[in-house]
This record gives structure tokens, C-alpha cells and sequence, in this order.
């Protein structure tokens, strides 16, 4: 068929196609080769590859103590508000579950050599090996407790590579996987990695306040004892319980002892003018007075009838003061006053027995009486006398208390501040011990806010490798291989296109020279096989393609 030339700036859509077509029909047998022995390498290394197996287990995270509570000792000075998001929560557990404390306590529970049978080959290890023989690390004479500590560190890389922790946006649960070269250690891996994750976790939150706040405590208690046993002292020194009660019943007191002070006052006035008037009696009496009638009207009856009213009086009084005892002790006032007039009655009793003047008894009663009676009123005097003294030294007595009160007030207000401050502290402190009390027992009994929502898996199908995608991998690689070493054998080499070029200018020269020859079959048709481009030129300037 001829067809004119293209321009040169003339795209032909067919020209790609026609060059693949002529690529796989000259190069097929090396491309099939390439793709069938891509594809059984890939094959083949699927069949010895090593298996991973792989473990999984979710963790969901509450809210719990961690969350919303403090830390005992938080409390114990002076506070602000803190507020904190779910997802501020989650990324601290995924920072806690990921540090290399919980990854060194796995190795340390499993084992770095059970660790590193597992651990697999990594680009690394030749390297750090040739390093390690030429600075002479692997000599004969290596510290066995270095060497240790190199196993341990492989087994903490290795570990490092083997889990994979996430956790979906939004969401309150954490993803752990784990990868092992046989299902039951993935399996025992995540497990011992749940249980040093939750070591570590429980650990940040015991911060030793339980045996902090317990010496608090016993130390509170002693300082309260302490006060409570001055206080005590103190309000048994003023034999009260409170100072304004103390000081209201000594108010009373005074108020009680001014008014008998006054009262015995009165008495003794009125007592010392009746006296007085007996005196005047006697006198007039004895000197003849005309007035002695109307004293003699004052007194009546013999000397033994103002005995037995003496002897009556002094029994009288020993009743009263018997009665008064029943009821109040020997320093009231009302029992002195008894007394003051049971001894003067019996002073008079006496005298009235004892000798006198025998004139006066026997010759006039009525000046008996009137003696008698002076004496009876004598004797009521003194005992005044003396019970307006008692009332005195009460009444001093009470003003020394009041005042020894209003100097021991400032004290006892001072121990029992210190008391009641004692007593609040201890309670709080009390309150915060219990409460680190609890903690500790939570956290010895491992329970946190963070729960094994799904535990370890057991799975016996491998993870790795993952046979579709290699196969898709090897497939596609082989057949983009077999097309290139395709097009590779069809397009021409560097020196192929220079030795054109070269060819181009010559022809330039002489176009004679570069006039294809014209090969024609038996059938009159061109032979096949050759490219397009290396059709002759016909006369009329068109160029003859190959059917």
C-alpha cells in the first residue's frame, strides 16, 4: 500500500501500536521468558518466604479516677480548675503505651533470646557487624554483663518493630497488634506487653501519698492529744468548760454576793440601833427610871422561861444547819451565818446558866429579860459581824476569779484555736489518707479506666506475606518487564541512530547513493519483516508500508 509521507510535525495514533505489535513479534519468546521467570521467583519466594503471625487486642479507655480525680496530695494547697478533652486523654495512653519502659519490661518477662529467634533479619545487623569486628567488639574477652545488655537492647529494637498501636479519630478505643513468627508467641508477646503497659500505667498514679498522709496523720494526732491535754488544763484550772459560761456564773455570784453584802448591812444597822435601844432599857431600869414600866412591858416571864427559849433557839439552829448541809457545803454563806448564830445562842445559854448579878435575876424579871435579850442581840451582831466578813472575802474571792478568768481567757481562746485547727486538719487529712488508701488498693488489685475490651487473639493464618498483593506485585512487574525488554529489542541502539544520522547526510550529497533498491517477491509484494521506515521511495514521492 502507498501512502504519502507524514510531515514531521504529524502525530500517527496507529504508529504505537504498530511498534508494540512488531515488538512482541520479534521479541515474544524473551518476554515470555522475563514474565514466567519473574512470576516463578515470586512464586517461589512465597513458598519459603517466612510466616508472620499476627495477634490483636483492643483496649477502651473510660472515664474513670484517672480521669476526673486528683492525686490526694493535689488538694493539700492551693488548686485551679484544669480541663481536659477525651482526645488529650487518649493520646496520653497511646504516649504511655508506647514508651520504651514497656517495651524493656516485656523483654525482660519473656526473654531476649526467645525474642530474637523471632526477631528476624535486619539490614542493619551486617553492618553493626562489620562494625563490631573491627573495633574488636566481639572479642573473646567481652563483658558478659555488657553483652547481656546488647541482647536485651536487640530484643527492645526488635520489639519496637513487632507492635503497632493506633486509634481511630474520635473513638475511645485503642488498636494493638503484634506480629511473631508463630501464632502462640504473638499471642504471649501482647499478652506480657497488656500487662507491663498496665504496670506502667498504674505505677504513674501511685505517687506514695498513702504513706505520706499516714505520718501526717499519726503526726496530727499527737499534736491534737497534745493540745486537747492543755486545753483541759486550762479549762480545769478555771473548773469550767467554756470561758463565758465560766464568766457568766462568777458574774452571778458577785451579783448574788452584793446583794446578802447589802442586805447583811441593813441587818447589822437595824440590829445594832436595836441593841442600842436595850441599852437605854437596862440603864433606866437599873437607875430607877420613871420609863422602867414601859421596859419592863418589853421583857416578861422568870429566868427559866428565857432558858428554854435559849435552849429552843440553839436546837433550832442545830436543825437549820444540818438542813443546810444536806444541801450545800461548809463554805456557802447561808451554812456560816447558821453557825455565827448557833455559837452566839450558845454563848448566851451559858452565861444564862453561869453566875450573874443575883440582885438583878432574882429580884427583876423584867431586867433579866431585857439582859437576856441584850445578849441574844449582841450575839446576833457578831454573828453578822462575822457573816458580813464571809460575805467580803467572797466576794473578794470572786473578783480574784474573774480577773485570774480575763487573764487566762486569751490562752484558753489560743488552745482551743489551735485545738479546733488540730481537729480540722486531722479530719481532712484523715479524709485524703483514706482516699490514697483506695487508690493503692485499686491499683494493687490492677483496676484502672483502662479495660481489655478484646483480649489477645489466636490466629493460626499468617500475615505476612501477603500472597494477592505479591502476586499482583510479580505480575505486574513481569509483564511491565517483558513489554520493556520488548520495545528495547525493537527500538533502535544509540549507535544505530548515529550511524543514520551519518547515512542522512550522505545521501544529502548524493541521493543516488541512498536510493533504495526495489525488492520485490515472486508474488510482487515487498518482504515482510522489515520496518515501516524501510520501504523505497516511489517515483511519484510516496513511501511503500509493509501489509
Amino acid at each position: 500500500m502507498q501512502i504519502p509521507p507524514p510531515d514531521a510535525g504529524t502525530f500517527d495514533p496507529a504508529a504505537p501500536f504498530r511498534l508494540a505489535a512488531t515488538a512482541v513479534r520479534r521479541a515474544w519468546p524473551r518476554m515470555l521468558a522475563f514474565f514466567v521467570v519473574v512470576m516463578g521467583l515470586a512464586f517461589v519466594g512465597l513458598a519459603f518466604a517466612p510466616r508472620e503471625y499476627g495477634s490483636e487486642a483492643k483496649l477502651f479507655v473510660r472515664v474513670g479516677r484517672e480521669s476526673i480525680g486528683l492525686d490526694p496530695t493535689a488538694t493539700t494547697g492551693q488548686t485551679f480548675s484544669l480541663q481536659e478533652s477525651r482526645k488529650t486523654e487518649i493520646n496520653s495512653v497511646l504516649d504511655v503505651i508506647t514508651t520504651r519502659e514497656v517495651f524493656e519490661r516485656v523483654a525482660d518477662r519473656v526473654g531476649p533470646e526467645v525474642i530474637l529467634e523471632q526477631g528476624g533479619w535486619s539490614p542493619a545487623d551486617p553492618i553493626f557487624g562489620l562494625l563490631a569486628a573491627a573495633t574488636g567488639g566481639d572479642g573473646g574477652d567481652a563483658d558478659p554483663q555488657r553483652e547481656a545488655l546488647e541482647e536485651r537492647e536487640k530484643a527492645v529494637r526488635v520489639l519496637f518493630r513487632a507492635f503497632d498501636v493506633s486509634s481511630a479519630e474520635e473513638s475511645s478505643v485503642i488498636d494493638v497488634t503484634c506480629r511473631a513468627d508463630s501464632p502462640e508467641l504473638a499471642r504471649t508477646l501482647l499478652t506480657e506487653f497488656l500487662g507491663a503497659f498496665q504496670s506502667v500505667y498504674l505505677e504513674m498514679f501511685r505517687s506514695g501519698s498513702f504513706e505520706f498522709f499516714e505520718e501526717q496523720v499519726a503526726l496530727l494526732g499527737e499534736r491534737h492529744d497534745a493540745a486537747g491535754e492543755r486545753l483541759r488544763d486550762a479549762k480545769d484550772a478555771i473548773e469550767a468548760t467554756t470561758v463565758e459560761g465560766r464568766r457568766t456564773a462568777l458574774q452571778h455570784q458577785l451579783e448574788q454576793t452584793d446583794d446578802r453584802l447589802l442586805l447583811a448591812l441593813a441587818e447589822r444597822d437595824a440590829k445594832t440601833a436595836e441593841r442600842t435601844a436595850l441599852r437605854e432599857a437596862i440603864a433606866a431600869l437599873l437607875t430607877g427610871d420613871e420609863t422602867a414600866g414601859a421596859g419592863a412591858a418589853v421583857a416578861s416571864g422568870s429566868a427559866d422561861d428565857a432558858a428554854d427559849a435559849l435552849r429552843k433557839q440553839v436546837d433550832g439552829l442545830r436543825l437549820r444547819e444540818q438542813e443546810l448541809l444536806a444541801s450545800y457545803t461548809e463554805r456557802h454563806p447561808d451554812v456560816a451565818a447558821v453557825r455565827d448564830r448557833l455559837a452566839a445562842a450558845e454563848t448566851l445559854l451559858a452565861a444564862a446558866r453561869g453566875p450573874g448579878d443575883a440582885s438583878a435575876v432574882s429580884t427583876n424579871p423584867t431586867l433579866q429579860g431585857l439582859h437576856l435579850r441584850a445578849l441574844e442581840e449582841q450575839a446576833a451582831g457578831e454573828a453578822l459581824d462575822r457573816r458580813i466578813q464571809t460575805i467580803k472575802t467572797q466576794r473578794e474571792e470572786l473578783l480574784a476569779d474573774l480577773k485570774d478568768l480575763n487573764a487566762r481567757e486569751a490562752e484558753i481562746e489560743r488552745l482551743q484555736r489551735e485545738t479546733d485547727l488540730l481537729a480540722a486538719k486531722y479530719g481532712e487529712y484523715s479524709e485524703r489518707l483514706e482516699q490514697a488508701r483506695m487508690n493503692r488498693e485499686l491499683a494493687d488489685g490492677r483496676i484502672t479506666n483502662v479495660k481489655v475490651a478484646q483480649p489477645p487473639t489466636l490466629v493460626f493464618k499468617p500475615v505476612s506475606p501477603n500472597k494477592p498483593l505479591v502476586a499482583i506485585l510479580a505480575f505486574l512487574l513481569a509483564s511491565g518487564g517483558a513489554v520493556a525488554l520488548g520495545l528495547l529489542s525493537v527500538l533502535p541502539s544509540p549507535a544505530a541512530k548515529e550511524e543514520t544520522v551519518n547515512d542522512g547526510a550522505n545521501a544529502d550529497e548524493d541521493p543516488v547513493a541512498f536510493e533504495p533498491e526495489p525488492a520485490v517477491e515472486a508474488n510482487g509484494r515487498r518482504p515482510t519483516g522489515r520496518p515501516a521506515f524501510a520501504g523505497a521511495a516511489a517515483g511519484d514521492g510516496t513511501v511503500d508500508l509493509p501489509r
